[in-house]
């Protein structure tokens, strides 16, 4: 029996050399020498928090992707500085909430904004918890930039 499916695996083996685990894209936010992402500015207007991204996304995709970005902050939650640790993305150019990626490189300066919580300190400079989310495809790809360190996840 251990010899016919040993057998019958080698055959598959040969007959489907080519097949492949279909890949994701792959979509990120630059953080190196030549494309460097950082939080730019912080200020409040109208019992909201802005926080202004300079964020390099690199897509590997050959289509314009359509993207949302969300971002996460702890610190500034606990810090009083907004109500919920929850940011909602916008593209600064266009005062808009999705976002067109091209092949490659991209520049985008990012408005992420959340409701103010009434502190008037903002501890650090690094850039919040962002998450990426692709809605023009079938899957949805998340990036996460935690504590000075990214991380994705690509999920149906």
């Amino acid at each position: 029996m251990k010899k016919i499916l040993t057998y019958v695996l080698l055959m598959l083996l040969v007959i489907f050399p080519s097949c492949k685990i279909s890949e994701k894209s792959s979509v990120y936010i630059c953080d190196n020498d030549e494309y460097k992402s950082y939080l730019s500015d912080f200020y409040t207007k109208d019992e909201k928090v802005h926080f202004l991204c300079e964020l390099w996304i690199y897509s590997d995709k050959a289509k314009t992707q359509t993207v949302e970005l969300e971002a996460h902050s702890d610190e500034d939650y606990e810090s009083g500085l907004i109500k919920t640790n929850h940011l909602i993305g916008y593209e600064k150019q266009k005062l808009e909430k999705v976002i067109q990626l091209e092949k490659g490189y991209n520049h985008v300066i990012v408005d992420f904004v959340g409701e103010f919580g009434g502190g008037d300190v903002k501890y650090d400079r690094l850039l919040p918890e962002i998450t990426i989310k692709n809605i023009t495809g079938s899957y949805k790809i998340e990036h996460f930039y935690i504590n000075g360190n990214y991380t994705h996840k690509v999920s149906e």
